[in-house]
């Protein structure tokens, strides 16, 4: 079964309100040891939801850079 999932995108703020707007019940934007951006979501069946901003200074994109 799935237990959890993950979005990423550029622009965390639009994506929530975008959701709240549409009575989805979004967690606060919270920034993790990893220094991504991070608001949560759980769907009907208990599966929790990432939302996702990886910004500049976050942990993933500078592994992602280093990758390029």
């Amino acid at each position: 079964p799935v237990r959890h999932g993950r979005f990423l995108n550029t622009t965390l703020a639009g994506s929530v309100a975008n959701l709240r707007a549409r009575g989805v019940t979004v967690g606060e934007v919270t920034v993790g040891v990893s220094k991504a951006q991070v608001a949560r979501i759980r769907d009907p069946d208990g599966v929790q939801i990432e939302v996702m901003q990886m910004g500049a200074d976050s942990l993933q994109r500078q592994a992602i850079e280093a990758w390029r």
